[in-house]
């Protein structure tokens, strides 16, 4: 899936390879970890700096050689695959179906993973740049995604074809990100809701699949690598634009199922419900 993601933003095939070797290691890594009884928080941490450290070598090595490479791909990619496991959809949904207990529990849980994630990606672009291999920060700007043939084969095999082609479209109307994510995880949830009941899943199951590639990993990054070069106003915006992304995407999810719900309800007919009423 990572090198996949890393595809559908731009990324060359070589990157690609990097991501998915990257993305093993981590999981590898984390298995072993598990194994050994460590908390799934310190998990994160590593993982995070697992995803940093080869994209800051590889830029290095890129610049020696007089080569362009855009190391947040691989970031990117990794922080998208180290996000997807967290239950903030079902968090999300738990709150707006009336369940404001298991939702502030589940909310919890993923904003302390997710500070797992951003320290280990913080700690790996501080040790980084001591050691010579500091990462140029991101500037706010469109992302460059692959060519539509790239983005959907990708996007497909991530899952999430029609979410980040309704993305894309949205962005290029002008109308910013956190109303172009309401939109794909509300077709997401839909198609999720219809798809669900004849593959006999939890609709919870397609939508995580299908919103996977719409996670702010971009915009967690890019706050980081701001934090990090001392611009810190910039920074907490592209934080808490994630932040307000990802719940975007989980209600667009919960009101996607909803609607698939009401169109797959069996309609009884007239004459029954006169019956019934009688």
């Amino acid at each position: 899936m990572a090198a996949a993601v890393t595809l559908m933003l731009g990324g060359s095939p070589t990157l690609a390879v990097v991501s998915f070797i990257t993305t093993a290691a981590i999981y590898g890594t984390n298995v072993a970890l598990g194994k050994l009884g460590l908390p799934y928080f310190f998990q994160q941490v590593m993982g995070g700096f697992m995803a940093t450290v080869p994209a800051a070598f590889i830029y290095k090595l890129a610049i020696e050689h007089s080569a362009v490479v855009a190391p947040y791909r691989i970031i990117v990619s990794g922080i998208i695959v180290l996000m997807a496991g967290l239950s903030l959809v079902g968090s999300v949904q738990d709150a707006i179906t009336g369940a404001p207990v298991t939702a502030a529990g589940r909310f919890i849980e993923v904003m302390v993973y997710t500070a797992g994630l951003v320290g280990g990606v913080g700690i790996a672009l501080r040790l980084t740049a001591t050691l010579g291999a500091g990462l140029p920060p991101m500037q706010q700007e469109v992302l460059p995604y692959a060519p539509l043939p790239i983005m959907v084969l990708t996007g497909g095999l991530a899952s999430g074809a029609v979410g980040a082609g309704l993305v894309g479209s949205i962005l290029n109307a002008g109308l910013g990100p956190i109303v172009a994510s309401a939109v794909a995880a509300t077709v997401v949830g839909l198609a999720g809701g219809l798809l669900a009941r004849r593959a006999v899943v939890p609709p919870i199951i397609v939508a995580v699949a299908g919103i996977t590639p719409l996670v702010p990993g971009l915009a967690v990054y890019r706050g980081l690598s701001q934090i990090m070069a001392g611009q810190t106003l910039a920074a907490i915006s592209n934080l808490f634009t994630a932040v307000m992304v990802g719940c975007t995407l989980a209600a667009g999810v919960t009101l996607g199922e909803w609607v698939a719900r009401t169109m797959r309800r069996p309609r009884l007919p007239r004459r029954l419900l006169g019956s019934r009423v009688a």
